[in-house]
């Protein structure tokens, strides 16, 4: 059999376990078996095997409370893997003059291997493994390999002796094993309080795999607000599925002020490589919340039983009646877990205003005043850009595109905007400096960077979108000439007293996703409790957040052919030449701060 290395520390668990003083087994007494405990690069600090199995010295004190089993299968050598039913179902091992101690009784049996898993907690928690070897005689064991395997004769005792300390309460403890024929857990501690894991389930047939646990180097790359630990989890050797937890989001959510509403939005993040993030999807009351080891018991009791008030009083301030959600590993997508580091964060999906982000940013006063629940997120152009489609989705439930946004900007309607639509994405569209972006679906008869002076109207009235709605605007960016059957009018403006009334504000639905294109520029202009066009222009830009979050109103138009943009409703108002490729140079505009 070639023994797969077992090498279980982490970046942070590193240094705590090379402190470890350990010592070989007794040169005399037997060799040094190959086991995982504290004397391994990684094993856990808190568990030692005692002779004649290992003699490894443990810091910290013994911990007579940690209650732990003992757990033999029979090992098939050549598959590294328990097969058939355990020899020694879990069974609780007593202690023994300041030892944890259970005797086996080796079967006289025709099988050869066997493997000795300790484990503690609940879920229980794989501590340490040793390997064993058996034969008839001990003739039987010439040339066993010291390196792999306790070797022991059939029908002899085997002193099943080792020691746990609280050296984790002290120390980051961040690697583990988890047997995938029967499933489990491994946890990341710091001084004693779990900030995370993985949970894998059952894999008939599967084997040991090392599992690595460390804290991020800083957060997930992502402009969202985050809560909790960020954690890098490193299933090695393993292809399946899995639930990821971090257990102090819901904390720090709750000390961010985020309301029911909110927290509930609040979604784990994987980014594994060079991939893009992925918001994982719910996976139900998966998240075992263990916060300390004497906690765990009840608190799983509470949860089996559905108890989660109980659960509730018994980590007050820890844990919600009903957890921030847990995510699967390979997101619930069919992929897999590959072995790759991939880091996980709690974060909450934000409205994302995009570009230059000017002026009075009405949108933010909407969100930080309680009209809407959530939160936003301010990004350049640069950082727009650098997304993938899918990871705007993940990360940003509605993109404002702001005025006088830099060309560079990348809101291409074929590649960017219609695919963003299409998975649910809500786009409202202010911004004439990139208009070019957007032939594939509107024309554009007009743009004007510095703004146009006139006057509005509202031409249509779109519950949800025009509740509340006048005339009043400052000034006009873009007017568009023509637009697909999936749209629909709603704003008109005139520069010349009423003798053209060209259409500046747009509505419509693609996929699953809404839309509003304006010429007036709400994020820049509106602001929370102003006086006459900035009171309106507020209330806009809050009726359009909800409306292109499905919050409010209804912006299907039509669900026809034109739902690629090809047939187009020509309007009959402007007499504006079409700008197809504007490049208008920057203006100065009146700038009306936010009182305080």
């Amino acid at each position: 059999m070639t023994r797969r290395a077992l090498v279980l520390c982490s970046l942070v668990g590193l240094a705590a376990c090379s402190r470890e003083p350990s010592q070989p087994s007794d040169t005399a007494g037997g060799p040094a078996f190959a086991i995982v405990d504290a004397s391994d690069p990684g094993g856990r600090p808190d568990f030692g095997w005692r002779p004649p199995i290992g003699n490894t010295l443990l810091a910290g004190t013994f911990d007579d409370t940690r209650a732990p089993t003992v757990r033999i299968c029979v090992l098939n050598a050549s598959l590294d893997a328990c097969m058939g039913s355990d020899v020694l179902p879990p069974t609780s091992v007593p202690v023994v003059a300041s030892n944890y101690q259970y005797d086996w009784m080796v079967p006289i049996s025709p099988v050869t291997h066997y493997r000795i898993f300790i484990l503690a907690g609940d879920p229980a928690v794989i501590l340490g493994i040793a390997d064993v070897r058996t034969a008839a005689t001990s003739k039987g064991l010439k040339g066993n390999d010291p390196n792999e395997f306790v070797g022991i004769t059939d029908g002899s005792i085997l002193p099943i002796k080792f020691r746990i300390t609280d050296a984790c309460d002290n120390q980051n403890c961040g690697d583990g094993l988890i047997d995938t024929n029967q499933g489990g857990t491994a946890y990341y501690t710091e001084n004693g309080e779990t900030k995370g894991g993985i949970t894998i389930p059952p894999t008939p047939g599967g084997g040991v795999i090392k599992v690595t646990i460390t804290p991020c180097t800083g957060d997930l790359p992502i402009p969202n607000p985050k809560f909790g630990s960020c954690l890098d989890v490193d299933a090695e050797d393993y292809n399946g599925v899995g639930v990821a937890f971090i257990c102090d989001a819901i904390q720090a959510a709750t000390d961010a002020g985020l309301n029911a509403a909110e927290k509930d939005k609040v979604t784990l993040y994987k980014k594994h490589g060079t991939d893009p993030v992925e918001a994982l999807p719910h996976a139900d009351d998966d998240c075992p919340t263990v916060i300390t080891v004497s906690s765990a018991k009840g608190l799983f009791r509470a949860l089996v039983h559905g108890n989660w008030k109980k659960a509730g009083q018994q980590l007050t301030g820890l844990l919600a009646p009903k957890p921030l959600y847990a995510r699967r590993l390979d997101a619930g997508a069919g992929g897999e877990v590959d072995g790759g580091f991939s880091g996980f964060q709690f974060a909450e999906p934000c409205v994302a205003g995009v570009g230059a982000n000017d002026n009075n940013q009405a949108a933010n006063a909407a969100f930080s005043s309680g009209d809407l629940d959530g939160a936003i997120c301010r990004i350049s152009e640069a950082t727009f850009n650098g997304f993938a489609v899918s990871e705007l989705r993940a990360l940003f439930p509605a993109l404002i595109i702001t005025w006088n946004s830099d060309p560079s900007l990348d809101v291409d309607w074929t590649d960017r905007l219609l695919p963003y639509l299409q998975l649910g994405g809500g786009v409202i569209y202010e911004d004439p400096n990139n208009v070019a972006d957007l032939t594939d679906v509107v024309g554009v008869g007009h743009t004007s960077n510095g703004g146009d002076i006139g006057t509005f109207a509202v031409t249509a009235a779109v519950p949800g979108l025009t509740d509340g709605i006048n005339s009043s605007f400052e000034n006009n960016h873009i007017e568009f000439s023509s637009w697909p059957l999936a749209m629909a009018p709603f704003l008109s403006f005139s520069s010349d007293g009423g003798t053209t009334n060209p259409t500046v504000g747009l509505y419509g639905k693609f996929g699953t996703g809404c839309i509003v294109l304006t010429g007036p520029d709400q994020d820049y202009h509106g602001l929370r409790g102003g006086p006459g066009f900035e009171a309106n222009q507020y209330n806009l830009v809050l009726n359009e957040l909800r409306f292109v979050q499905g919050l409010a109103g209804n912006c299907e138009v039509f669900a026809g052919p034109s739902i690629n943009g090809l047939a187009r409703i020509v309007a009959p108002l402007s007499n504006r030449p079409v700008v197809r490729h504007p490049q208008v140079p920057p203006q100065q505009k009146s700038v009306r701060r936010p009182t305080q």
